[in-house]
């Protein structure tokens, strides 16, 4: 008796393996007025090959909802119903091992994320029913190497290929007018793409990161071009735009304004030298991103204003020369700029932005004019400096603008104490290092942001030369009890004392009664 009670539990355990492991599709009626139709809901437990019903207790099934399959890893293949019409948002998502899909022509929409993280998915074909295609819809379907766009759909969304980097192929229709932010972001392996003369806008980080991309042409009809839709395309080499274009220009493969006055974007396949031409007043933020064989960049005069982030990650530029009327150096222009070794800020510019020289990591020279009145908080973060003067017109420095300089040893201020924004501003540098400052500035104490501060005596300065009452003299100014001596010589190489004398106050008129035994005479004092 025990023995058949056991047989037949094991009997039923076993017939019921088949439905264990079959794949599951949930289906729910839904009521509009009159008519009743099917849905695929969540079923969380699909898996191997899945046919979605025509029907389900003889209702049509019309859509599979949101998140329907989201996350069946098990999933490999699915054919759906001929009656869908439409696939809700993230049906697909993170479907793993999913590896072919059928859609039927009755389909119109595919939702948001729908295969979203498919990454076995090499292939679809989509149905020319269908007229949209929302954001992130193949995003990471990571070996996926070809896609037609249906003839219908009119916009390519946000990020509908992101991460796609095997993607080889794409055909765009004539009627899209419009390609999202982040559309085909990553794809990597894109060699080039053609726009429709029906495009008007092409989205922020459009095409970011397509290192294989080596060319583009941009039709009269785009009037919009997001920021850094062609970043970190480090084969590109041409940037084309149509002549009769209403509001781009390009010139040697370099992307302007209409009017050349702004650089947009220079192509990151770029090698050895590039001269900024005239009359250009602005590099845009992130205009030269990337473009890791650029060698050197000369500014026009012309230049005024550089973007944010602009020469960021140029890895082998090593000389910039800036042009005389620059006002800003923006947040992290130069930043991870690793084979620049120095640089030369001119009087014009008057703020460094944070990060602006962050990570160069070869810099160990640079000169800032005397117009800089604020160095950005992590300015030179990390950079080989290994002394660097601060001029006078310096008055903010903020956090950790020169943290991790680990060779910098002397740090010279040539006026009063600046504001700093935080003790962490020379944290890490060299150990020993000192601030040096000069007598009668004000504001200095024993420290200054935690590096002992060492007093000098400023060089006296030569000022308001002239002849009066008929001799030849002028003003010299210092500080109380400094000790002045004058040289003078006919020429820059040989000079000899004429005076010696110790300032009671911080100035003092000299005569030289010798002046007119001379062609011509030179004076310098220390």
């Amino acid at each position: 008796m025990k023995t058949t009670i056991l047989k037949t539990l094991m009997l039923a355990f076993v017939l019921l393996l088949p439905r264990l492991g079959a794949a599951q599709v949930n289906y729910v009626l839904a009521t509009n007025g009159a008519v009743v139709t099917a849905y695929v809901a969540s079923s969380p437990n699909a898996s191997g090959n899945v046919a979605v019903a025509d029907t389900y207790s003889n209702y049509l099934v019309t859509s599979i909802a949101d998140n329907a399959f989201a996350s069946c890893s098990g999933l490999a293949s699915v054919t759906v119903g001929t009656n869908v019409t439409s696939l809700g948002g993230a049906g697909f998502y993170f479907c793993s091992g999913l590896t072919n899909v059928s859609l039927p022509d009755s389909l119109t929409s595919i939702g948001n994320e729908a295969f979203e993280e498919c990454s076995k998915l090499k292939g679809i074909a989509i149905p020319g029913s269908v007229t949209n295609i929302g954001d992130s819809a193949f995003d990471e379907c990571y070996e996926m190497t070809s896609f037609i766009i249906p003839s219908n759909v009119n916009n390519i969304g946000d990020f509908v290929f992101l991460g796609c980097s095997a993607l080889t192929n794409i055909t765009i229709p004539d009627i899209v007018t419009k390609i999202g932010q982040g559309a085909f972001e990553a794809c990597s392996s894109l060699p080039g793409i053609t726009f429709p003369g029906t495009v008007t806008g092409i989205g922020a980080d459009a095409f970011y990161g397509c290192s294989d991309l080596t060319n583009v042409t941009i039709p009269n009809s785009v009037t919009n071009i997001g920021g850094q839709a062609l970043d970190y395309c480090s084969s590109l080499t041409n940037i084309t735009v149509a002549a009769s274009n209403p509001v781009y220009s390009s010139t040697n493969g370099v992307l302007f304004n209409l009017a050349q006055t702004v650089l947009i974007q220079c192509p990151g396949g770029l090698v050895g030298s590039y001269t900024v031409p005239d009359d250009v007043s602005s590099i845009a933020g992130y205009g030269f991103n990337d473009c890791g064989s650029l060698t050197n960049i000369i500014l026009a005069n012309s230049v005024t204003s550089i973007g944010d982030y602009a020469f960021i990650s140029c890895s082998s530029l090593v000389s910039v020369r800036l042009g005389n009327r620059v006002s800003s150096i923006g947040a992290g222009v130069f930043e991870y700029c690793s084979s620049l070794a120095s640089i030369a800020i001119p009087d014009s510019v008057t703020n460094i932005g944070e990060d602006a020289f962050a990570i160069c990591s070869r810099l160990t020279s640079v000169n800032l004019g005397n117009g800089v009145t604020s160095l950005g908080k992590l300015a030179f973060y990390d950079c080989a400096l290994t002394h660097v003067t601060i001029p006078g017109s310096v008055t903010n420095i903020g956090d950790y603008a020169f943290e991790y300089c680990s060779g910098l040893t002397n740090i010279t201020f040539l006026g009063n104490a600046p504001a700093p924004g935080d003790p962490s501003v020379f944290y890490e540098v060299a150990y020993g290092a000192e601030v040096y400052y000069y007598a009668g500035r004000s504001g200095w104490g024993s420290t200054y942001s935690g590096l002992p501060t060492v007093q000098l005596i400023a060089p006296p300065q030569i000022s308001d030369p002239g002849v009066q009452g008929g001799n030849f003299g002028f003003a010299i100014t210092g500080v109380s009890n400094q000790v002045i001596t004058l040289e003078a010589g006919t020429n820059w190489l040989n000079w000899q004392t004429i005076w010696t004398n110790t300032l009671s106050g911080t100035s003092t008129n000299f005569t030289d009664p010798q002046w007119k035994s001379y062609p011509h005479r030179f004076y310098r004092a220390y």
